[in-house]
């Protein structure tokens, strides 16, 4: 299989003049995120122009091509400032690629989503597999803008991304780390971070709380050994039948969470998924038949409620990692999860109190478990 990479999209500068009426334009967020990620390979401008003259091919119905004349104009009344040169390097990067170019009759052969799928997830095995280890194309559709800059571009795909991610978690918004981010996307934390500024997405500061159990000193001792070096000690008052007993407890922070400001409603397509999902894999076994990449399943870490946790730790048979349950979020877009003892199989402790929330309103004092230790 033959992938032509487009000329790369370092240090471009795309100014523009917003249209309130600017059209939307609906992505697969997970092929958008494949692009994205191949950014030294200059596929991300080549794949919003594939978009924005696919968008154009299905309100002229001409089909399957466009003629070549007149495509840079289409562009720019989509508010994207691209030059007349730059136009047609991407127009010749992209051949082979999103589209295939017949110089006699001065037309653009537009390339179908499954086949661009297909294209792009070839790529990124070559040269970031990480890119489809946990997730294919082949997922929900949202409208985004595509107009404004590069960044801007990139950062409206990523806001929908972030939707489509929180919609689907079972909980109040999915944490992911920035290290996650940054591997799924295959930018740098720097790039992740301008998305998020420039989306106006909102951090949530997610943090766990822990009562290690004290039935015995051996439980004692194996649940102590799940809270993490940065981890603060709180004490708490709890109440009894029999007076009030102060008890240790433990609070870390966690993956922080991501409230889109900005809504990306979902669109219904004719084309299904599943077939994309399985020509894409189809594609991997072609290139690479003893891998397992799009196929491998993220180990869920957050849970709704205990009985969750419980169930996907006892499947996964391993009780070194930490699992969370969500009890909420707090003011000052705080989150709060309950981590899991894994010996006792207990989860919402010290009478189901929000402690954490209490101690990092000051309400509680604090001390450092770790560093009093050594």
């Amino acid at each position: 299989m033959t992938v032509i990479s487009a000329v790369p999209d370092n240090q471009i500068d795309d100014t523009v003049l917003y249209r309130a009426d600017a059209p939307t334009l609906e992505i697969d967020v997970e092929l958008s995120r494949i692009a994205i990620g191949l950014k030294k390979h200059g596929i991300p401008s080549a794949y919003r122009l594939w978009l924005i003259l696919r968008y154009e091919m299905s309100t002229t119905n001409t089909g399957g091509y466009l003629p070549i004349k007149g495509l840079h104009q289409l562009v720019r009344d989509h508010d994207v400032s691209i030059g007349s040169e730059r136009f047609r390097q991407l127009l010749n990067a992209g051949n082979g690629l999103f589209w295939d170019i017949d110089r006699g009759r001065k037309r653009a052969y537009l390339r179908g989503y499954e086949r661009v799928a297909e294209l792009l997830v070839a790529l990124a095995l070559e040269h970031k597999p990480q890119l489809i280890d946990t997730n294919l194309p082949g997922t929900s559709f949202r409208e985004i803008s595509i107009a404004g800059s590069l960044a801007d571009f990139e950062s409206a795909c990523f806001n929908a991304w972030i939707n489509y991610k929180n919609e689907r978690a079972k909980i109040d918004r999915q944490p992911l780390s920035n290290a996650t981010l940054s591997l799924l996307w295959g930018r740098s934390r720097q790039a992740i971070q301008n998305w998020k500024q420039i989306a106006g997405i909102e951090t949530i500061h997610n943090y766990a709380q822990f009562a290690p159990a004290t039935h015995n000193q051996q439980t004692y001792e194996n649940s102590i050994r799940m809270v993490p070096a940065h981890a603060d000690v709180i004490a708490v008052d709890v109440e009894y039948t029999d007076g009030v007993k102060q008890e240790t407890a433990f609070s870390w922070q966690t993956s922080n969470s991501y409230h889109p400001t900005t809504d990306n409603p979902e669109r219904n397509h004719s084309y299904n998924p599943h077939i994309v999902r399985k020509a894409c894999r189809a594609a991997i076994n072609e290139l690479q038949p003893d891998h397992l990449w799009g196929r491998q399943v993220a180990r869920k870490r957050y849970f709704a409620d205990r009985d969750g946790a419980i169930s996907a730790m006892k499947k996964r048979g391993n009780y070194d990692s930490v699992l969370y349950v969500q009890h909420g979020v707090k003011r000052g877009n705080i989150g709060i999860f309950e981590a899991v003892n894994p010996y006792t199989g207990e989860c919402v402790g010290l009478n189901a109190r929000n402690f954490a929330a209490e101690y990092l309103s000051g309400n509680i004092a604090k001390r450092s478990y770790w560093r009093d230790m050594e």
